[in-house]
Formats: structure tokens, C-alpha cells, sequence
């Protein structure tokens, strides 16, 4: 989704910069603040076309509070969808910096429409201790877009097939059966001479991009000395450039109907029904 923002924001992502927005600016998430991030990206990679056929149409935002709203009057557990997003905004914002999860969602006050309480009406937030923002749920669309852009997260666009998102993720997860931690991801950029505290401040899609480049040039070094050595690979040497990476051929795939009980399989014979009516 990065590549159809404004070259000018799309400048700004890759270099980490703040962003202007609807009056607002949002800045890149801070490494030191991974842990919460963690907790605001579902609002960020939930996608719309998985809830139910009422809420597709309306806002985003919307549709998180009148999950959670609806879930509330009836009992039952929340999605969590609208703190999340409430989260996302704050981390982004730089609303109540310093604060534990629960009083940094208590810096929000939330205003339903007064003859709908489970409509919307907008968020309020009190920036830099002084502006009152408010942010309703047309501009969160757009903001949305931005956090996840700046944060490394992929947004999906509206026309997109939740059975084929939720395969594609899980082909992706295929044989990732690895355990780590964002410190282990610091320790292993520090090799690089930076210090660690140092990298608690950077944006988190900053330690990602230094920690995927370092990956490349070892792909790229190990892959190299064993091409010397006359090791070859199916398809080509798989690391064959020390920055750039080679694209994806189908020697890796995992066949669709193997993936989610034949969901993807399905979804795409959908998605090929749709395109000959």
C-alpha cells in the first residue's frame, strides 16, 4: 500500500519522518515502544471485508466501536478492535508518552452521536498537554493508512478477498518455525557498532529495514561462497545481490488447496467466477 501514498509521504516513511495529516502530525513509532505496538497493530491489519455485511460500508473506526459496542451491551467479549486503534493513534500521536497501556487509552474521551450511542461521533485526545484534537472516523481512515505505512504494516486494499489475505499470510508463516525477540533483533543491528540504547529511539520501521539489509549481504556472502564452492540451487542462486532481493518463483509455493482446508482454493475459484460474470 506504501507505493500508492504521495511520493512526498513516500519520501518521508523512508526516512523516518513525521508525517502531516488533517491538521494533525504523526510520528514514526519508537522501538522502545514495540511492545504496545504489538498491541495496536490489529486495528491496523484488520481487514474490513471479514466483518459482518453491515458494518463493511461504513467507517473503519466505526465499525470497531459498533463491534465492541454491540459486543458490550450483550455480554459478550470485546474484539478489542477500538482500543487497539485508540493504542495506534496515541503511539502515533505521542499521546500520553511515559504512560502504562491503561492510562494512555484513559487520555481519550470518546463521543457517540447523542441519539445513537452506538454511533461514533469522533475521539478527542488532549496533544501536548494543551490542544484538544479531535479525530473523527472518516479522518481515522486516512490516518490508519499513514500509521501503518510508517510502521511497516500492510494495509490491504477494499477489494480484497479475506480468504486469499488469510492464505497468503499463512504461506508466508510456512516453515517459519523460529523464536526471537525485538531485543534479539537490537543485539543483532548492534553489530553493526550501534549502541543499543541508542536504537530504543529509532522508528521500529528503522530497526526492521537495518536488520533486513544486514540479513541480505549474509544471504548474499553465504550463498556466494557456497556458488564458489559449486553448490547449486533449484531455481538459481536464491540471494544472488547483497541489497537487492530476488523475486519469488513458484519453487516455494505451497499448493492452494493444501493451505486453510482448501479455503484459498476456493477463494480464488470465487475470485475467477467473479471476474468472467
Amino acid at each position: 500500500m506504501t507505493d500508492r501514498l504521495p511520493l512526498q509521504i513516500q519520501k518521508a516513511v523512508r526516512r523516518y519522518r513525521p508525517i502531516q495529516a488533517a491538521g494533525l502530525t504523526l510520528y514514526p513509532i519508537k522501538v522502545k515502544d514495540l511492545d504496545q505496538f504489538q498491541l495496536a497493530k490489529p486495528a491496523l491489519e484488520a481487514l474490513q471485508q471479514s466483518f459482518p455485511v453491515r458494518l463493511m460500508s461504513m467507517p473503519i473506526l466505526q465499525a470497531f466501536y459498533r463491534l465492541d459496542h454491540e459486543a458490550a451491551v450483550e455480554g459478550r467479549e470485546l474484539t478489542g478492535l477500538f482500543s487497539s486503534a485508540l493504542l495506534g493513534l496515541a503511539l502515533a500521536l505521542r499521546i500520553g508518552e511515559g504512560l502504562d497501556l491503561g492510562e494512555r487509552l484513559r487520555q481519550f474521551t470518546i463521543v457517540p452521536e447523542p441519539d445513537d450511542h452506538a454511533k461514533l461521533k469522533f475521539v478527542a485526545a488532549l496533544l501536548n498537554g494543551e490542544e484538544m484534537v479531535k479525530i473523527t472516523p472518516a479522518q481515522y481512515g486516512k490516518l490508519r493508512k499513514l500509521i501503518a505505512a510508517q510502521n511497516g504494516v500492510e494495509i490491504y486494499g477494499d477489494d480484497a478477498n479475506p480468504e486469499l489475505v488469510e492464505a497468503e499470510r499463512i504461506m508466508r508463516s510456512q516453515g517459519q518455525q523460529l523464536r526471537g525477540s525485538v531485543e534479539d533483533e537490537i543485539r543483532f543491528v548492534s553489530l553493526l557498532g550501534f549502541d543499543e540504547d541508542a536504537i530504543d529511539d529509532w522508528a521500529i520501521l528503522k530497526l526492521h529495514d537495518k536488520a533486513n539489509a544486514m540479513r541480505r549481504v549474509l544471504d548474499y556472502v553465504v550463498c556466494a561462497i557456497n556458488e564458489g564452492a559449486g553448490c547449486t540451487w533449484k531455481g538459481g542462486n536464491p540471494a544472488p545481490h547483497p541489497w537487492m532481493e530476488k523475486e519469488r518463483s513458484g519453487g516455494g509455493a505451497v499448493a492452494a488447496e493444501s493451505v486453510m482446508g482448501g479455503a484459498a482454493e476456493r477463494a480464488i475459484r470465487n475470485e475467477n467466477k467473479q471476474t468472467v460474470l
